[in-house]
């Protein structure tokens, strides 16, 4: 009677250690289970966003196009219109001034949220051009005042990088652009045509800017859409990722279960 009851309480020893491991074992791959739920519907919950802002860019992409398409067709009814009132031979190429053009319109490239994004500047008509001497002056002394304000922070570093010669910089812009006259203006393209214009060739100009503006808009919106497109992929793939260790951790539940429920049975 003593060695069975030994032995009973050596079965029921062991028993109760394989419960204690069998529930420890539980407890840690459930935490690890809920801890990839949870990463997974953060997950979801960003794949959604990126979804609404896709669809939201891709509205406005559309409306844009949309925009742009109604100017230029605007744009070139208004210029038929004021050929009709003027003459084919008064609103044409020939008008144009091509020996002293300067565009009033420029697009400027930044960036925004990782993307590049473009916006227009636009000059004033009868505004003043910048010469290269006036511009070589300007950007001399800001140079040299620079210059002078890292001397410190450049001997800090102890020669680990050196100072952009800012002036050399200068002279070579200088030489890669054309010679401008000091007295140059920005026209309006509306005086090769006359000074009394038609209304409609006024309008088909406003046309013609804000098409312009809306190509700008474009093709930021074009960038923001690829940078949201892929964006959305490398979610998807995380997505993957994650329920294919999910789907990996289930089995080997239910197979820890399966060995330790034939070990205690």
């Amino acid at each position: 009677m003593g060695q069975e009851s030994q032995s009973c309480a050596m079965v029921h020893i062991m028993y109760t250690n394989k419960q204690v491991i069998l529930y420890v074992k539980l407890n840690a791959i459930s935490s690890k289970m809920s801890t990839s739920i949870t990463e997974l519907e953060n997950v979801c919950e960003k794949l959604d966003e990126k979804a609404v802002k896709y669809f939201e860019i891709l509205e406005e992409l559309t409306d844009r196009k949309k925009r742009l398409e109604d100017g230029m067709r605007e744009g070139f009814f208004n210029l038929s219109k004021a050929r009709y009132s003027m003459g084919s031979r008064s609103v044409g190429s020939l008008q144009y001034n091509t020996t002293d053009t300067k565009a009033l319109a420029s697009v400027q490239v930044r960036e925004e949220d990782g993307t590049c994004s473009f916006c227009t500047f636009r000059q004033v008509p009868g505004s003043k051009v910048v010469t290269h001497q006036q511009e070589g002056s300007v950007s001399g002394d800001s140079a040299t005042q620079e210059t002078q304000s890292n001397e410190n922070q450049v001997r800090r570093r102890k020669g680990e990088e050196k100072e952009l010669d800012k002036v050399t910089l200068v002279e070579q812009i200088k030489d890669l652009t054309l010679d401008t006259d000091d007295n140059c203006t920005f026209q309006d393209p509306l005086k090769w045509f006359g000074i009394l214009v038609p209304a409609a060739l006024r309008q088909g100009q406003a046309a013609f800017i804000q098409a312009v503006d809306q190509c700008v808009e474009i093709a930021s919106l074009q960038n923001k859409l690829i940078a949201t497109h892929q964006g959305y992929k490398e979610l998807l793939k995380q997505k993957s990722r994650l329920k294919g260790e999910d789907n990996g951790s289930i089995p080997q539940t239910e197979e820890t279960d399966g060995d330790e429920g034939g070990k205690t049975g």
